[in-house]
């Protein structure tokens, strides 16, 4: 499943946001039911992962009998603040107000696709990220495809 896109909702006043047609067709059509697990990403979003897809991802990790602290700590938080969501028969979950402020978000917000799950930001501050990641794209793109070409990772300059 590959996500892609960007998407400006509203939060209504019971704090629930569509989740866009497209990527609901995309998750309805592998795994009926059309869930999502949110979590509180390392970038401080609300990402959404669909429930078979986020089950499997943690399942390929098993538990640690005796896990160092570190590891205690991020799966504590992880786990401890992630959530079921469920779809209403018109797309729509419902965020919680705790994850809402942890996230930063206000009622404008943008849904992007990002691989393989949904981020929630806050439509102002996607638009700021955006410009600013602009002006160094080009950059990026040129050292991954300058990557690509370096020996060892399977792609030389002929093949490109």
């Amino acid at each position: 499943m590959l996500f892609t896109g960007e998407y400006e909702h509203t939060l209504d006043a019971k704090n629930r946001v569509s989740i866009p047609a497209r990527f609901r067709q995309q998750v309805s059509d592998q795994n009926p039911g059309s869930s999502f697990y949110m979590v509180l990403g390392p970038n401080k979003k609300l990402w959404l992962y669909p429930e078979r897809y986020y089950e499997e991802l943690v399942s390929r990790y098993p538990a640690e009998l005796i896990p160092d602290e570190q590891i205690l700590r991020f799966e504590q938080i992880t786990f401890g603040l992630a959530r079921l969501l469920e779809m209403d028969k018109t797309g729509r979950i419902i965020l919680p107000d705790k994850m809402i402020g942890r996230a930063g978000l206000g009622k404008e917000v943008v849904i992007i696709g990002v691989r393989d799950h949904l981020e929630l930001w806050n439509r102002d501050e996607w638009d700021q990220y955006v410009e600013n990641g602009l002006s160094d794209h080009n950059q990026m793109l040129t050292r991954a495809r300058l990557a690509r070409m370096l020996p060892g990772s399977g792609t030389s300059p002929e093949k490109s």
